[in-house]
């Protein structure tokens, strides 16, 4: 992912830090400047694997943009799924939903799921989105109330 969109020098450098849990990340910078007006939940794992199950209009598999949220059943998909995988985008979750009920001036409106069936997403592949999307909204549901 960072080289489509152009940053791994950056991350790699550490002056672009993603990782939620780690100091100085640009979750908390973004957050830190009221600016998170929409959460969008598509959990993803750092270094995912690739969408083998549908090509894209390039020819190439799709990019690792989306792990599913749930252990998928056998057979629904073809790389070993780790729960650990998706907890920086739990952290990033908690951490908006920290900031929201803390502060009065908080511009988040809108909280959607995400799991989609594009190539570089979800496409072609066995589990199904919608369970996927029911789990996150469950589960955003259980920790908002925490």
């Amino acid at each position: 992912m960072p080289d489509v969109s152009g940053i791994r020098e950056d991350v790699n450098n550490g002056k672009l830090i993603l990782d939620p849990f780690e100091d100085n990340n640009i979750i908390d910078d973004w957050i830190a400047q009221n600016m998170v007006v929409w959460l969008q939940v598509r959990p993803v794992a750092p270094n995912g694997p690739k969408n083998n199950a549908q090509i894209g209009s390039d020819g190439r598999w799709g990019r690792a943009c989306q792990y599913p949220f749930k252990k998928p059943a056998k057979g629904e998909w073809e790389n070993f799924w780790h729960a650990y995988k998706i907890e920086p985008s739990k952290e990033v979750v908690r951490k908006v939903f920290h900031y929201h009920q803390r502060t009065d001036a908080s511009p988040l409106r809108w909280i959607t799921t995400d799991m989609i069936d594009m190539p570089d997403y979800g496409g072609g592949t066995r589990y199904s989105l919608f369970e996927q999307n029911v789990a996150i909204a469950e589960w955003l549901r259980s920790i908002w109330h925490q």
